[in-house]
């Protein structure tokens, strides 16, 4: 009994040294009894399918702390209570309620003291519940998974379901997913207790997808069947369905396996959906369009026979567009009731009902109102492609134009205005983000100035202005992620900082990875719920507007392998800190040995020359003039595609436009001798043509890219990475490896690596006369020099690569980090003097590397 009096009193001190609270208000306790009483009352009890103690009415009262919006609340009523029925309060009880409004009452304070507090009621409910609470709100996240797992083991969760509030238990099973503890993940996967269907059919897939990893695909497929028996949107289903069918292939059940994937095809507008379709080696097939509607038919007539329809169309008329979306899940609900959706003619009038609503509202210019209810249809199964990816006709040509103005993939465009917007040119996110494609008022500003465009925060809402801005930053992002459609996807969302953590963290970069199973499992890996949702639905967005609109037969695996780099690269293929003065670098190496380095001076420490991608593009483009499937010559005449304006601002030397067309050889001389970008980015795009290969401009250059480094493998580039053809930053290579590309360049196509690097005077278009090639080296030896390329950059200082005469062989040289033009000129005439004194045939056998030359002055 003194005990009890001393916690008591304890409670009392408690209240005292905290004015917010009401604890032991007499006046107040008295005047407050009805609200207790209330909180208490059967069917209003919160708690009432709770496992409570017998001291229920406390208990109760304090189960609410763990809702940011009840936790004051929590710390009265309970003060109340115990101020009105202290002489009814147990030992036991008053223990567990100071615990328990000690931690309810430090709210997010990590400095909180606890020492006081006796451990002598760890062990009930309630106080594991408020320890665990606190420790998610000081985002303390090991001691609240320490908390959550010792409750599941020792089966003391009380009211389990107030532990998964707020997705708490799902965020720590995925956090402990990433940290690679899948005990724990798993425990608290399993033990979810949700009630709602989204928390439910999530954490049973978590625990399905946990179970596969560690090689229990039987196990696994009893958590996706469940989850699949609580799914009925499209996007669930195919998922469950997907995930079933690899579950069967790990078991090596290949009929059933076949069986699952064929069911998740049947959802073309899901992202998984069109995972299960390539993983078929099947095409999507969309419905793509309507036809004419409602021209022999009166559809508002067969609407009215609805009862929600009439609310509908009066919120319509008034536009109280709320009002209308509330409605629209009733009318889905009666329009399917009791109907055979198979069945082609039911579809037919639904359809046409549906649509015919959709163009109703679009007549007051709301596309996002008309994309609601195509997703609402889509859920109820009754999904029409053209309405769920609308070509929203009002920002169509907008759209378009700005994305081929910026270089962006119009379908990738279209995909993140639908997401971001739905198509409305005025939302405005919590944060800020405006306009048709949710743009940041300080990335508008900054592709403001990249666009020569003045700056206005108040022009975010005008959808042509929103839409060049955003092209352009996806373009930009697209740029920076090497072609990656994906990894653009997600910076997009959470910004290019936390998706460089994750990538140089435990989730790796996606374009290493080798099968599409494992590009869709690091998404699946994503941290935040909101980026990773974003992803797939960008995604399948992608997919559907090019097969819907631009008639390509577009498969989701295209898209995710985007800017792939092969695998085996060890390059950070991110950017990463450059020395401002990079260190001199030079190699040289004989024809007749090209595997043995005559001088080597940090032959093999990265660097950034421009010219190695100008060289990589001239030479894949000789290659596909000895391919026999090409008619592809230096005489082919060749456009100056659209991207090449955009990507080489700044980087063009001479006054080309789009559209002009040239004879190959003018624009592989430009490209050569004088680095202009127009010229490089037009022999790339005229080889991918060649090559037959299909899709935008943006496309075809990434795909270039793609080969870029695949050549790059192929020859023994082991050192090197491209991100772009144009030389601008990101692209990293060595002296070493230049010298293999140089030498495959000539012995593979000496007669355009002539015509690429050894002119010694020539002209080109937009040019009043002929000029020389950068090269000093190059118009002092006119007569030694084979061939040479220059390059400049600030982060990697001047640079060449060489061909020439050197006594009885040729030396291929290269120069990194040189100070000047003149010291580039100067060590490349320095190895070729020094290499003329040397036995070739003698150095070939038995030679060594010199590691330095002596260069003087």
């Amino acid at each position: 009994m003194a005990e009890k009096t001393q916690t008591l009193q304890r409670l009392g001190n408690f209240a005292k040294k905290r004015p917010l609270t009401v604890l032991f208000s007499g006046a107040l306790a008295v005047a407050s009894v009805p609200i207790v009483d209330s909180l208490l009352q059967g069917d209003e009890n919160p708690n009432a399918q709770c496992e409570l103690s017998d001291w229920n009415e406390l208990e109760n009262i304090l189960w609410q702390g763990g809702e940011d919006s009840e936790r004051q609340n929590t710390i009265e009523n309970a003060g109340i209570y115990i101020a009105t029925n202290s002489a009814n309060i147990s030992e036991e009880e008053a223990g567990v309620a100071l615990v328990s409004l000690a931690y309810w009452d430090a709210g997010n304070n990590r400095n909180a003291d606890f020492s006081e507090l006796t451990s002598a009621h760890d062990n009930h409910p309630i106080v594991r519940y408020s320890k665990f609470i606190y420790n998610m709100r000081i985002d303390d996240y090991d001691a609240a998974q320490e908390a959550l797992t010792d409750a599941i083991d020792n089966d003391a969760l009380g009211c389990a379901d107030k532990w998964d509030t707020n997705k708490r238990r799902y965020l720590l099973a995925h956090r402990a997913k990433r940290n690679g503890e899948m005990s724990a993940a798993y425990k608290i996967a399993r033990n979810h207790n949700a009630e709602d269907t989204y928390t439910r059919v999530e954490m049973e897939f978590l625990a399905g997808e946990i179970k596969l990893r560690e090689g229990d695909a039987e196990k696994a497929i009893d958590h996706f069947k469940e989850a699949r028996s609580f799914s009925g949107t499209p996007i669930s289903v195919s998922r469950m369905e997907y995930y079933t069918g690899r579950a069967y292939a790990a078991m090596d059940e290949s009929d059933k396996a076949t069986k699952h994937y064929e069911l998740a095809a049947e959802h073309p507008t899901a992202f998984y959906g069109q995972v299960a379709a390539a993983t078929l080696g099947t095409s999507l097939r969309f419905n793509h369009s309507l036809g004419a509607i409602g021209s022999h038919r009166n559809l508002r007539h067969e609407l009215r026979q609805y009862p929600s329809y009439e609310g509908i169309e009066t919120a319509l008329r008034t536009k109280e567009y709320g009002d209308a979306i509330d409605g629209f899940e009733n009318l889905i609900e009666e329009m399917v009731l009791d109907r055979d959706l198979n069945d082609p003619d039911t579809r037919e009038i639904l359809d046409t009902q549906i649509a015919w609503l959709s163009r109703q509202i679009m007549r007051n210019d709301r596309q996002d109102i008309a994309l609601v209810l195509a997703k609402k249809a889509s859920e109820a199964g009754l999904t029409i492609d053209s309405l769920l990816f609308p070509e929203a006709e009002r920002y169509k040509d907008i759209l378009e134009k700005e994305a081929e103005r910026s270089g962006a993939d119009a379908a990738h465009s279209y995909a993140i205005a639908r997401r971001e917007s739905m198509f409305y040119p005025y939302a405005q996110s919590p944060v800020g983000a405006t306009g048709l494609m949710q743009v940041m008022p300080y990335t508008a500003e900054i592709e403001a100035e990249i666009n020569d465009v003045h700056y206005s925060e108040d022009k975010l809402t005008d959808a042509r202005y929103n839409a060049r801005l955003g092209t352009s930053y996806l373009q930009s992002l697209t740029d920076n992620y090497g072609g990656s459609a994906l990894m653009a996807t997600a910076a997009y969302n959470t910004g290019p900082a936390n998706l460089r953590n994750w990538v140089r963290g435990d989730m790796g970069d996606p374009r290493k990875l080798g099968t599409l199973e494992e590009i869709v499992d690091w998404i699946e890996s994503i941290p935040y719920e909101e980026t990773r949702n974003y992803v797939m639905r960008v995604t399948e967005g992608m997919v559907a507007y090019k097969n819907i609109y631009q008639g390509q037969n577009a498969g989701i695996d295209q898209i995710l392998r985007s800017g792939q780099i092969l695998p085996g690269t060890e390059l950070d293929p991110l950017p990463f800190d450059i020395p401002d003065d990079p260190p001199l670098a030079y190699a040289a190496s004989f024809d007749a040995c090209p595997d043995k380095l005559l001088f080597s001076h940090r032959a093999d420490e990265l660097a950034v020359p421009a010219s190695l991608t100008k060289v990589m593009t001239l030479y894949i483009a000789a290659r596909a003039m000895t391919n026999e499937n090409t008619n592809f010559d230096l005489d082919t005449k060749v456009r100056v595609p659209q991207i090449a304006m955009r990507k080489s601002r700044g980087l063009a030397s001479f006054d080309l436009e789009a559209g002009e067309r040239f004879p190959l050889h003018m624009f592989m001389t430009g490209t050569g001798a004088k680095s202009d970008a127009i010229s490089v980015i037009t022999v790339a795009l005229a080889t991918a043509d060649a090559l037959g290969w299909k899709g935008s401009e943006a496309e075809k250059y990434y795909r270039f890219v793609g080969a870029m480094r695949d050549v790059a493998a192929e020859i023994g580039m082991n050192d090197t990475y491209f991100m772009n053809v144009t030389g601008d930053n990101g692209n990293y290579g060595t002296p070493e490896d230049f010298i293999k590309l140089m030498n495959a360049f000539e012995k593979d196509a000496p007669r355009t690596f002539h015509v690429a690097l050894g002119q010694t005077r020539f002209r080109l278009p937009g040019m009043t006369g002929g000029t020389t090639p950068s090269s000093r080296f190059q118009r002092r030896h006119p007569d030694d020099v084979l061939g040479a390329k220059t390059g400049y950059l600030k982060a990697g200082d001047f640079n060449v690569a060489f061909k020439s005469k050197a006594g009885a062989g040729h030396l291929t040289g290269v120069v990194f980090g040189a100070d000047s033009p003149n010291e580039r000129a100067y060590v490349s005439e320095a190895m070729t003097r020094a290499a003329r004194g040397v036995n070739v045939e003698s150095f070939c056998r038995t030679g060594q590397s010199k590691t330095a030359l002596r260069i003087a002055g």
